[in-house]
């Protein structure tokens, strides 16, 4: 079947799925329940819906004064996913994901991918109670504090990776061992795995306590495309404890060959946080986030460290602007938290601030901060 055929196959098939589980939740399921559960016995199904649109609004985009109206960006994103188990360790799990954009004086921001397969993986953890599990198939990953290795959802794609991963429960150790290439949106037919470039990984985690947690990694991102290949290793600490302070830190170095260059890398970044129980709940915290960058772009040796699978609107809020990369920076950030899902920050000091006054000093030493 041609590729355009079975794409329309697949959207029609979505569309009736999601007809099935209307017509299921108004008709049969109780207002108790989710509209979307089934189970029975050692089994249990679940679908869910979900759709959410942003409006945003630009001036002066990207730092520069601009006599241009204001730039208006409408984006809608639909997930639609089925979770199927069997004795809470076997799980298949299948999502679609449609984006959609439509903009009024601004560019177009790459943001739609007609509905497509986002996730489609089988799980299957303590195998006979080893301790010992797998999940094979299009998946996301997620890891530690997201610096390096996240799936942020405030834009309209959602990374994944068509990936094996193994994972081992040992005690108080974790350790995830995992190869696969990044899924590529494509607007006009199936997304795709780039299999030009690889990512491998270990990612262990040692936990003291719920509230003590040591994490190492070694990640290889190879780009068969441009010669690269990338070795990053690093360790974080989190921590918090009953008193309200929270403290994480993370270092990391990077090694390996960009082309006819040498890579020679490193960044750290560091927070610490305190809350108080008042009434408005509020807290303070102190961060700084440090990453190399290029000193001589013309030199033999490349000193600027690359966030792997990073994306901005991660650690350092919903600006498009930053991530851990050619950054040096420092924050003191007092928030309330009035409701449980009201937070509101007045006092932001650090990140935009000491970025736009310092642009000019790390441009000389740092390279482009803005460079993605």
């Amino acid at each position: 079947m041609p590729i355009k055929d079975l794409r329309k196959f697949f959207r029609m098939v979505l569309g009736f799925i999601l007809l099935i589980y209307f017509w299921a939740g108004v008709c049969f399921c109780s207002p108790a329940k989710s509209p979307f559960t089934f189970s029975s016995g050692n089994w249990y199904l679940q679908g869910k819906l979900d759709n959410r649109m942003r409006l945003t609004s630009l001036q002066d985009y990207e730092f520069i004064n601009s006599s241009e109206p204001s730039q208006t960006l409408v984006l809608n994103r639909l997930r639609i996913n089925m979770h199927l188990e069997y004795k809470s360790s076997k799980i298949f799990f299948l999502e679609a994901l449609d984006a959609r954009e439509w903009g009024y004086h601004t560019k177009n921001k790459d943001q739609s991918d007609l509905i497509d397969l986002h996730q489609a993986y089988i799980q299957w953890m303590n195998i006979k109670k080893t301790g010992v599990g797998f999940i094979i198939g299009r998946q996301k990953l997620n890891y530690g504090k997201k610096r390096l290795v996240a799936a942020p959802t405030w834009g309209n794609k959602v990374k994944s990776f068509d990936a094996v991963l193994a994972r081992g429960k040992f005690g108080n150790l974790q350790v995830d061992a995992f190869s696969g290439s990044q899924v590529l949106y494509e607007h006009e037919s199936f997304n795709k795995s780039n299999f030009k470039n690889n990512f491998f990984g270990i990612y262990g985690a040692y936990i003291f306590s719920p509230l003590f947690i040591l994490n190492g990694y070694v990640f290889n991102q190879f780009e068969n495309q441009f010669q690269v290949q990338r070795f990053t290793t690093g360790c974080r600490l989190h921590y918090n404890n009953d008193q309200g302070i929270i403290m994480d830190g993370e270092a990391a170095i990077q090694s390996g060959n960009d082309g006819d260059k040498v890579i020679r890398a490193y960044a750290w970044a560091f927070y610490i946080q305190k809350k108080l129980a008042w009434q408005l709940h509020p807290s303070f915290t102190f961060e700084t986030n440090i990453s190399s960058g290029d000193t001589k772009f013309d030199d033999k040796v490349n000193e600027t460290f690359i966030p792997l699978y990073q994306a901005v609107h991660g650690s350092y809020g919903i600006i498009d602007f930053f991530r851990w990369q050619n950054i040096r920076e420092c924050a003191i950030i007092a928030a309330i938290e009035p409701k449980q899902k009201l937070n509101w920050k007045p006092i932001v000091i650090g990140l935009t601030q000491v970025l736009i006054l310092g642009i000019k000093v790390m441009e000389k030493s740092f390279g482009n901060p803005m460079r993605k």
